[in-house]
């Protein structure tokens, strides 16, 4: 079937639960147009390329009308690429995949050729490339990229499904355009966290999800405490479907033979505030008080970057904590594989907005890595205190570090929530239970609206 997914982001490196989702219904043969508005090639996981799926974007760049503050920005392009080697050379590690930008281009320019138009307009058409790749390389910085979307533009598509895994501005901004365009495909959507919970929210933007919420024919959600508070504040067709978010087990398997470094405490979470990384770090400070040998690598990117080292600098951990930054799954993986514990202390925002069920765990607990989180959102869907991991009291430093403590001078109950841990997430969270759930899914609600179309 014909599936369309609409993202703000696609690729991005921090949602890799969406990956997951997109590579299993591209491996079960359906055929995917993913929407977008931006895309981040920084880091760029080599699933997406082996899979081709940035093939199957389409990104919502308006139509080339060059104006002038336009040719002030592609001037500026065009000379960084002339005179910057720093940006010829990001240029070109940016190139994806194997064939050559030639045979690129000669696709692109075929399909403006066979496209339906008159010859008159088929001849402007291709005129007017040239200018329409420099606007589409500029705002996406990737030559490929942007004659493929040249390409995929001119290719009709029409979704048996129209699926949106968030519903935040620019996915609402999407999907007012594609519902329009295609008003009687079925919509599905998950709710995750900071479109359930999240308070610093527009009027407007909460109008049209809840509009969209309600037309949707099916919703989603990722956790039995996301369903209840589904239940008890939106209106719906029918009660929503817990689909945990998944993970690719098979990958984040410990190799045998892999011993974790006593003492080395790791967690991956974006620098935000949910996430409770300032409680982490409090605690930390508490276990260097007690004496405890310990080192912290924090992986992650965020707005609280610089607010979190100098955090640091003023407690005297700089030696005891690394800030590794955004770093490809490869090297998560790599990291788990010698943590001794890991460690993710979410919290609940002052907006409202909070953790659900977070994937770095579920990452975690696959590699046999014992967890140490905070006991709030429904974790306890995740883990299980005393069997495979141990839960703090939130925003509670002392107790933090009580519950890594506990786990740093016992490696013995390390390896026992390890084992627990991984056949927990085997169980649960592996992506070809989860997302056969989805799948099905999507197939029933596609099969009853060709059923009412009849």
């Amino acid at each position: 079937m014909n599936i369309s997914y609409v993202r703000s982001a696609f690729p991005k490196m921090s949602e890799t639960f969406i990956l997951e989702e997109l590579l299993y219904l591209k491996r079960c043969g359906h055929t995917l147009r993913i929407y977008a508005t931006y895309c981040e090639l920084e880091h760029l996981s080599p699933k997406v390329l082996a899979a081709g799926l940035l093939e199957c974007v389409e990104y919502r760049i308006r139509a080339f009308r060059l104006g002038l503050p336009d040719v002030g920005l592609v001037m500026r392009f065009l000379l960084a690429l002339l005179f910057n080697r720093q940006s010829r050379s990001l240029f070109q590690r940016r190139l994806y995949g194997e064939r050559s930008a030639a045979r690129m281009f000669d696709t692109l320019w075929r399909t403006v050729w066979a496209s339906r138009e008159t010859r008159r307009h088929r001849l402007a058409a291709l005129m007017r490339l040239p200018g329409e790749l420099v606007w589409t390389c500029t705002r996406l910085g990737n030559l490929q990229v942007a004659m493929h979307q040249a390409t995929i533009r001119r290719t009709p598509f029409k979704p048996d499904l129209m699926h949106a895994p968030f519903l935040f501005e620019n996915d609402v901004a999407w999907l007012a355009v594609l519902l329009k365009a295609n008003p009687r495909t079925p919509l599905t959507v998950t709710l995750r966290s900071r479109d359930l919970y999240s308070e610093s929210v527009s009027p407007d933007l909460m109008l049209m999800r809840k509009k969209l919420v309600a037309a949707a024919r099916m919703v989603f959600t990722i956790s039995s405490y996301n369903r209840r508070h589904i239940l008890s504040t939106v209106r719906l067709r029918q009660p929503p479907k817990v689909i945990y978010s998944s993970i690719d087990v098979g990958y984040f398997t410990r190799e045998p033979g892999r011993v974790p470094v006593s003492g080395q405490m790791l967690c991956v979470a974006r620098l935000v505030e949910k996430k409770g990384l300032n409680v982490l770090i409090d605690a930390c400070r508490e276990l260097l008080n007690r004496e405890c040998d310990f080192h912290l690598t924090m992986v992650g990117a965020g707005y609280l970057q610089q607010q979190l080292q100098q955090q640091c600098d003023r407690l005297g951990l700089q030696q005891r904590i690394t800030f590794a930054g955004a770093v490809p799954p490869a090297q998560v993986k790599e990291l788990l594989s010698t943590a001794q514990v890991f460690v993710l202390p979410c919290v609940v925002a002052a907006d409202g907005d909070r953790d659900m069920l977070p994937n770095s765990i579920k990452e975690a607990m696959a590699m046999e890595v014992p967890v140490v989180t905070s006991n709030i959102s429904g974790i306890e869907e995740l883990v299980i205190h005393g069997a495979t991991g141990l839960l703090a009291e939130p925003n509670n430093p002392t107790a933090l570090a009580d519950a890594i403590e506990n786990l740093l001078l016992n490696p013995h109950a390390c390896r026992a929530f390890g084992k627990f841990g991984a056949l927990a997430a085997r169980r649960k969270f592996d992506i070809n239970i989860q997302g056969l759930a989805l799948q099905n899914s999507f197939i029933d609600i596609a099969e009853q609206e060709r059923e009412m179309s009849v």
